[in-house]
C-alpha cells in the first residue's frame, strides 16, 4: 500500500490553505512587469500570477500533426501506385471506430435510425 500525504484529509486541507493564502497576497503593479500588470485593480494575487505562469504547450497542433501524417500516407500511396498500380491502405482502427460512433450518433439524432436501448 502506498501512502501519499496529499491524498489524506490533512493534505487536502493544507493544499486548500495554500490556495487561500495565495488568493490573499496581492502584488502591486509597480512590482510587476508590464505584461503581468492588472490595470483595473492595481495588482494581482499570487494565485492569478501562478495561473499565468503555467507552462503552455508550444508543440505542433493536432491539425498540423494530422496534415503531416496525411502527407506521409499520400506519398506512400503514390509510391505503391507507381510501382504496381495497387494501393494497400493503412487503417487506423481507433480513428475508424471514433468516426463510426459519430456517424451512428448523427444518424440517431437525425432520425434515420432508432436506438435499441
Amino acid at each position: 500500500m502506498t501512502y501519499k500525504f496529499e491524498n489524506t484529509i490533512g493534505g487536502k486541507l493544507l493544499a486548500q490553505l495554500r490556495l487561500d493564502i495565495m488568493e490573499m497576497i496581492e502584488v502591486p503593479n509597480s512590482m510587476l512587469p508590464e505584461a503581468y500588470q492588472h490595470k483595473r485593480d492595481g495588482g494581482r494575487s499570487l494565485a492569478e500570477l501562478d495561473a499565468m505562469m503555467q507552462p503552455v504547450y508550444d508543440g505542433p497542433s493536432d491539425h498540423k500533426i494530422e496534415k503531416a501524417e496525411k502527407a506521409k500516407r499520400v506519398k506512400k500511396y503514390r509510391q505503391q501506385w507507381e510501382e504496381n498500380e495497387t494501393i494497400e491502405y493503412d487503417i487506423d482502427e481507433y480513428k475508424l471506430h471514433r468516426y463510426e460512433l459519430a456517424f451512428v450518433k448523427g444518424a440517431e439524432d437525425a432520425g434515420w435510425i432508432e436506438s435499441d436501448e
